[in-house]
């Protein structure tokens, strides 16, 4: 298990960069947006701009969040077979972001 959370973690790591207007939403592990991607290469730059899209209608008030590991794509693009456990995510998250997700997923979650 935490081998499977080591190599799941490393394929996180796609680069790194300062968005000063996407600093304000927050990680959940079952977020209202995605990083919107390119069409070839599935890069989260698109003309060097980070862009989110809405996964599902957001009612006004209600707090944007997208998932920091971006966990969806990594699944998609083969980098992870499965999605990990709320641990693994919860180690992850500790690791690259320096918080515990305490995310609606993650609480709710056995």
């Amino acid at each position: 298990m935490a081998i499977a959370a080591a190599e799941a973690s490393r394929a996180c790591v796609e680069g790194f960069g300062v968005f000063g207007t996407l600093s304000f939403a927050n990680h959940c592990c079952q977020p209202c947006t995605v990083n919107a991607k390119g069409a070839d290469d599935g890069a989260a730059l698109l003309d060097n701009r980070l862009v989110l899209r809405a996964t599902r209608p957001i009612a006004i008030g209600e707090e944007v969040t997208f998932d920091y590991l971006d966990l969806a794509h990594q699944i998609a693009k083969g980098a992870l077979g499965t999605a990990p456990s709320k641990q693994a995510r919860r180690a992850m998250l500790l690791e690259h972001f320096g918080f515990e997700c305490q995310c609606s997923a993650c609480e709710c979650a056995g």
